[in-house]
């Protein structure tokens, strides 16, 4: 079993890796971010960005809701859409 501290680190991992994703496809990153409830309107630099989408999903310092982040990646439209496809294809 993980400890609570690789655990956390897993979750900081896996939003982080969200994030550079869509980074890589600036065109969808800003309607992410809406999608997903974050404002990064209120980020003065981009430089700033990694560390504010961290910031929007943690709960106290070194606790992250993962649940919430992976919530937000599955009901986006495009891989909620897959998800489906691949269902209905089963």
């Amino acid at each position: 079993m993980a400890s609570p501290e690789s655990a956390s680190e897993e979750a900081r991992e896996i939003i982080l890796g969200i994030y550079a994703e869509f980074a890589q496809r600036p065109s969808e990153l800003f309607d992410y971010f809406e999608h997903a409830g974050f404002d990064a309107s209120v980020i003065p630099f981009a430089r700033d960005l990694p560390a504010a989408w961290l910031g929007f999903y943690r709960i106290k310092p070194g606790i992250y809701d993962l649940s919430a982040a992976l919530e937000h990646l599955h009901t986006w439209p495009p891989i909620a859409a897959e998800i489906e496809r691949r269902l209905s294809n089963r």
